[in-house]
């Protein structure tokens, strides 16, 4: 099998500026994201910073000498030996740890991406997050082959350059939603804020030294948007997971969400040893919230009502989302929505460690 030029379906980007004929949602969704305890995984999401061990004793007796700052900085090059590489650390803001926006919102895209599959030589997506198919299928072992096997046969289709409204007038579907250079997105990804964490330091297969989240663990956060068509609110909910019976499926997040890893050693004394995953989780949409607008699209009922906001929470939520991802399915040919890239893993892997 050899990768396959398709075409990217493309038309002329939604208004911005609220013009838009057809009936469109703008509002809210409040969801959380947890880590899995089955199969135990964990979660690390690097912020590009390093912790630092320092020998601090050391450091204070080679200080007694000269207290400027040019003497310290000559005096760590002279001894490297002060600092200690220690691990990669997770992402903080405001010294709380976070999953950014930016990161769930690549994670849906190229969810989104790669869940939409050509039909008859026409697909509704570029390829904007995911990668270009390679020449040859990667040899098993090699970097990128899980992926590969995982999401094919998306991973075989050669779209051809991503949409860039700056250069044409048209985009694909997906960045008609998301955004493209010269395009802004009708979708806003806050940041997920722990709610109920705990963290480990890890020290993994490789020598790799990571500070990561624990099974459980529990962050909350919101997206908001504006203008979407129901089908297209739908296609978002589809991206985090989302399934016509209005529940949610597990999905991959972060480093290491194909491999296997053992923790040779960690802070809390439970995990060393042990086989895990990193990576798997699950959204949960808590309440979403539409701005009360003249031309609203067709609703399902037990919604309430406050100061201008239509509020679906409980069974009513659920029904909506229902109702969002079904017209996704139906409108976006080729859109595998309920495909799980856990049960693919698991079946490339044998079914090993899938409880």
């Amino acid at each position: 099998m050899s990768a396959r030029r398709v075409k990217v379906a493309r038309g002329d980007p939604t208004p911005r500026d609220g013009r838009v004929k057809e009936p469109t949602f703008t509002g809210s969704i409040r969801l959380e994201c947890r880590v899995l305890s089955n199969p135990v995984s964990f979660l690390h999401i690097g912020s590009g910073a390093i912790l630092i061990k320092a020998s601090y004793k050391e450091l204070a007796k080679a200080m007694e000498k000269r207290r400027d700052l040019g003497f310290l900085v000559k005096e760590l090059k002279r001894r490297p030996d002060l600092f200690e590489y220690d691990y990669l650390g997770f992402t903080r803001y405001g010294g709380r740890l976070v999953i950014p926006g930016t990161t769930i919102k690549g994670m849906c895209r190229s969810r989104l991406e790669l869940l939409t599959v050509a039909v008859d030589d026409e697909v509704q997506s570029c390829f904007r997050q995911a990668s270009p198919p390679p020449r040859a299928e990667p040899r098993l072992g090699s970097h990128g082959w899980r992926h590969f096997r995982i999401w094919s046969p998306t991973t075989w289709e050669d779209r051809g350059p991503a949409c860039d409204a700056t250069k044409t007038k048209v985009v694909c579907l997906i960045c008609d939603v998301f955004g493209a250079p010269g395009l802004s997105s009708r979708v806003y990804f806050g940041n997920f804020v722990e709610e109920e964490v705990s963290t480990c330091s890890l020290t993994l297969d490789h020598g790799e030294k990571i500070e990561a989240v624990e099974p459980g663990s529990v962050f909350m956060g919101e997206i908001s948007f504006c203008y979407l068509k129901p089908f297209e609110l739908g296609l978002v909910l589809a991206g985090l997971g989302a399934t016509k019976d209005g529940a949610f499926m597990p999905i991959l997040l972060g480093k290491s969400k194909y491999r296997v890893r053992k923790v040779i050693e960690s802070s809390s004394e439970r995990w060393k040893g042990k086989i895990v995953r990193f990576g798997n989780v699950i959204f949960s949409a808590k309440e979403i919230k539409l701005i009360e607008q003249p031309n609203m699209p067709k609703l399902p009922s037990g919604w309430i009502k406050e100061r201008g906001l239509i509020i679906f929470r409980g069974d009513a939520l659920k029904e909506l989302i229902s109702q969002l991802a079904k017209e996704a399915s139906a409108k976006i040919p080729g859109l595998k929505l309920g495909f799980s890239e856990l049960k693919s893993l698991a079946e490339l892997e044998g079914g090993t460690h899938y409880g």
